[in-house]
Parts: C-alpha cells; structure tokens; sequence
C-alpha cells in the first residue's frame, strides 16, 4: 500500500490529477510510477520504499543481488495479482519462485 501510494504521489507530480480522471489517456501512468519504483529498488537496494519502511527485504534463494532482471521478472508477476496469492509451503508465492527470490524480515545490508 505504502509503494502504491508513493507511486500516486509520482504519478501527480508527472502528470497532475489527469492519471485519475475517467477517460483520460493518461490513467495508466500510477501503474507505470509502481513498476518502475519497485522493480527499480528492489534490484538495486533489495527492497521497495514500502518494504524497507516495514522492514522487509527481497534476497536471492541462492545469495547476492536480486538483480534487474529477477526484480523485473518477480514485479511483473505481481502486477497479474494471482502469482502473489498462490503460494507454497514455505509461503513464497509465485512471483519469488519464478524470480528465485524470497522475502525475508532483518536488516537492509548490501549483499556481497
């Protein structure tokens, strides 16, 4: 909610309240604000604006960086809404099993 709403602010700021009015070409752009903020921050930091203030973060399965092309893969899933809510056992739902990622709580560190 918290990237949501940071990416509204953006998207104001881009395009002015013209991204919320009906039939304007231009309501797309909160979507495009959203994507670009977390897939952005969670390839170069770990974790979206969102996540880093609740203290969570994203980490490889198998260690380092995320990466651009995980956290471009894992943020588009999201944005179909189903891979988020299927989950498995261990509940890594499947945006992180398709990017081999996971979300984990602790400190935000830079991977080595």
């Amino acid at each position: 909610m918290i990237d949501w709403v940071l990416a509204n602010i953006a998207a104001l700021i881009l395009v002015g309240g013209e991204a919320w009015e009906v039939g304007s070409s231009m309501t797309w752009v909160p979507l495009v604000c959203w994507f670009g903020m977390v897939w952005l921050s969670t390839a170069f930091t770990g974790a979206s604006m969102g996540q880093w203030m609740l203290g969570v973060r994203i980490v490889r399965v198998a260690g380092g960086r995320v990466g651009v092309l995980n956290a471009a893969l894992r943020t588009a899933l999201i944005l179909l809404v189903i891979p988020p809510i299927v989950a498995d056992k261990d509940r890594r739902g499947l945006h992180d099993l398709a990017a081999n990622t996971a979300a984990v709580n602790g400190p935000h560190r830079t991977p080595k």
